[in-house]
């Protein structure tokens, strides 16, 4: 399983973190891993900005149409409190990445080939 694997509806990952906007904050990581090299890693904030921005001036979905969703409110520090993603501080900056319990949750939206 790979980032590029999970299904990226609108809403997001829906069910899969325990409320709404834990499920918006862990699209948004999905979505920047997927486009940093498609690998389970450590993402810096930065990066992920630069990410989620270039989606946004280039109006690609499903970033464009979270960002008109008025509904999409994302919560980071939900994800990290209930163990879903950590937080560390490298040369980078500080990071977030998915922990082994947060990537189980994401199981049930691999996108299956047809």
């Amino acid at each position: 399983m790979k980032p590029s694997d999970i299904a990226l509806f609108t809403p997001p990952l829906v069910g899969a973190f325990n409320k709404c906007e834990a499920e918006c904050a862990a699209g948004l990581l999905v979505f920047a891993l997927a486009k940093s090299g498609d690998i389970w890693k450590r993402i810096s904030d930065e990066r992920m900005g630069v990410v989620i921005g270039e989606a946004l001036l280039a109006n690609e979905d499903p970033i464009a149409s979270w960002q008109r969703n008025p509904f999409f409110r994302v919560d980071f520090h939900r994800l990290e409190k209930d163990g879903f993603v950590e937080r560390t501080l490298s040369a980078d900056g500080d990071c977030m990445s998915f922990t082994t319990r947060g990537l189980e949750r994401l199981k049930r939206w691999i996108v299956l080939p047809r």
